[in-house]
């Protein structure tokens, strides 16, 4: 009942004012570009950091040159003890780096989202502003989930 009460509001939200102008997709879609690409940043870095837990021996083929005392986490949580007590742990080993690039990816899609969808709201009819949020979101979490099932499932595949 829930699904069609949603449904019905949806319905009655996009027919209810004809006499709007018509909706800019090409604008939505335009605004939705930066914070779609720090969403896009943040799911390469959760994807890659699931690899280095979940797939180490897939990383290392992928990345041969890499420092495992940084980027393998079984011996690279050693590593903030014997840094001084300012440097941030996010500096210390790939696990806590990728966490933090992660973190600043989302809540950076999460603020420009907010900011471009909110551009002029207080013009537009309330079923624009519906679809510029609808629209922000869709490409946030179409792009995040590229992103991390791009790096994880593709880019260290199990062979």
């Amino acid at each position: 009942m829930k699904n069609v009460l949603i449904l019905f509001f949806l319905f009655y939200l996009f027919a209810a004012n004809a006499q709007s102008p018509k909706y800019n997709f090409k604008a939505a879609f335009k605004s939705a570009i930066l914070p779609a690409s720090l969403s896009f940043v943040g799911g390469v870095s959760g994807g890659t950091r699931e690899a280095i837990l979940w797939r180490k021996d897939r990383f290392f083929q992928v990345f041969p040159k890499a420092n495992r005392q940084y980027w393998d986490n079984t011996i690279s949580w050693k590593n903030k003890y014997s840094r001084p007590w300012y440097v941030p742990v996010q500096l210390t080993d790939g696990y806590h780096m990728l966490y933090g690039v992660h973190n600043l990816g989302i809540s950076g899609a999460c603020i420009a989202g907010t900011i471009s969808a909110g551009k002029r709201w207080d013009k537009k009819p309330f079923k624009h502003k519906v679809l510029d949020v609808l629209i922000q979101s869709a490409c946030i979490s179409a792009a995040y989930f590229i992103g991390s099932e791009g790096t994880f499932s593709l880019l260290f595949k199990r062979k």
